[in-house]
């Protein structure tokens, strides 16, 4: 629950730069617990002058109880990384339930000109739904940046509420195409707690993913003593068509146009997944490459060719035990041996996808440079083989 509050008076308001810099607020390189978010300049302004409550977990901080707007909250600085985790990082933006509801208070853009199709988007969270969501407002201003001048209501009105998870909350900005304007969010939360923002950009719309990319499995079948284009037919059987047996679909065959022993064929399959797979030589389970285990595997995030050789795993000699992942912890650069032809990737600790590398060469080098500082989670995909690793980034 909530603590007994001090009535502390102060106010913060703070200038606004202009620039046509900030379309990608990330909160990262911004100061914990400072109303100056730095280097973007974005500001704050505290219309509502009340007091505010404690901050969640008992953590203490310089400007506990005090009037302010939205603050910059850094879950690593505060032993939160794991309770309160950001949606893209470490960094992001609060704002305190005020002790005298509800709350008024803005976080607000510089001036930006907007371009054909942009929209803005945000992250947005409830510490917790046990006082009520957390409530707000996205507005327009044409003008400037007083909080008066902003009567243009993206959001639905009189407020939207926000769940207890990360949600992403996308508004349109066609109908200022060409505008110099300014963009609000307005926290108007009544008597919660702990309103969390993150991850705010502000650019062309993202057309949405791919339902189905285009997948061309190659496989060399020269090695085969007793290879016969003329007549031998190979099919292909795996997870993305529900390991339909060989022989039952012709449209898992795979052809070799030019006779010269490499076959081929293009599917379309959901991207964003590990799909496994083999080859089989004639209908029915008998002519796989080898019986049983283990399968093929690949991850699929985009049109993509695979090369394979009958038989052959690319990396089957490739044990867990023959992976060097160092420096860990890395300040920087991460380098990964022994992983020719694997899949790497990396996830934040709340699951996000931040490094992605297919068909890694044998010594891979990846820069971490831009990641934020925290733990990570390192998965490398060798064929039907997931080696996962854990890793620091500290600077």
């Amino acid at each position: 629950m909530k603590k007994i509050y001090f009535l502390v008076v102060s106010l913060f308001v703070f200038s606004l730069a202009f620039s046509q810099d900030d379309l990608n607020v990330t909160f990262e390189e911004c100061t914990g617990w400072s109303s100056d978010f730095a280097p973007y300049n974005w500001q704050t302004v505290d219309v509502d002058t009340s007091g505010t409550y404690n901050f969640p977990l008992d953590i203490q901080f310089p400007t506990m109880f005090e009037k302010q707007g939205f603050l910059v909250f850094n879950a690593m600085d505060n032993a939160a990384s794991v309770e309160m985790p950001g949606h893209g990082g470490d960094v992001y933006a609060v704002c305190i339930a005020s002790t005298t509801a509800p709350n008024n208070d803005w976080l607000i853009s510089p001036k930006v000109t907007i371009g054909s199709d942009f929209n803005v988007s945000m992250w947005v969270k409830s510490y917790t739904a046990d006082y009520g969501f957390e409530r707000f407002r996205v507005l327009v201003s044409i003008t400037d940046s007083l909080t008066t001048s902003f009567v243009d209501e993206l959001t639905t009105a009189p407020y939207e509420e926000v769940d207890t998870v990360w949600t992403e909350k996308i508004y349109d900005l066609s109908a200022y195409d060409g505008q110099d304007i300014f963009i609000a969010i307005n926290c108007v939360s009544n008597d919660a707690w702990l309103f969390e923002i993150d991850d705010i950009t502000i650019g062309a719309s993202i057309p949405p993913p791919p339902t189905t990319v285009n997948v061309t499995f190659t496989v060399d079948c020269n090695s085969i003593s007793d290879l016969d284009p003329a007549v031998d037919t190979f099919f292909i059987a795996g997870s993305f068509a529900g390991w339909t047996m060989p022989g039952d679909s012709l449209e898992l065959a795979l052809e070799d146009a030019d006779a010269d022993g490499v076959y081929s064929i293009t599917l379309a399959i959901e991207p964003g997944d590990s799909v496994f797979y083999k080859y089989f030589r004639g209908p029915g389970w008998e002519g796989g490459e080898w019986g049983g285990d283990p399968n093929r595997a690949v991850y699929v995030a985009a049109d993509t060719t695979i090369t394979d050789w009958w038989g052959a795993l690319a990396i089957e000699s490739v044990i867990e035990n023959d992976i060097n992942i160092y420096p860990n912890p890395t300040n920087n650069i991460l380098n990964i041996t022994n992983i020719a032809n694997a899949n790497v990737r990396i996830f934040n600790i709340i699951g996000k996808e931040v490094v992605t590398i297919n068909n890694a060469s044998n010594f891979t080098t990846v820069d971490m440079s831009n990641l934020a500082e925290g733990t990570y989670i390192v998965k490398i995909i060798a064929n039907s083989n997931i080696i996962t690793r854990k890793i620091s980034l500290i600077k």
